[in-house]
């Protein structure tokens, strides 16, 4: 069996490596959009799914129904 490392190290003798600045902040930076994007998307699509809209009520064209009368 290996020796133990001594209990008063911190992680039992682990030593983590050093993570460079770079990779940090990508990774932080990604993180954060991947966020923002999933809570654009729950805004958006949250209610469709919950049942509490139809997808084809509001197809966010922004034109009044006057304006699709005229179309026709």
């Amino acid at each position: 069996m290996a020796p133990q490392p001594p209990k008063s190290s911190p992680y039992g003798g682990y030593v983590p490596p050093k993570v460079p600045f770079f990779t940090k902040f990508w990774s932080k930076a990604i993180g954060a959009s991947l966020f923002f994007w999933i809570m654009y998307r729950a805004k958006e699509d949250l209610p469709v799914l919950l049942k509490l809209r139809h997808p084809w009520e509001s197809h966010g064209d922004h034109h009044s129904d006057d304006s699709e009368a005229s179309h026709h």
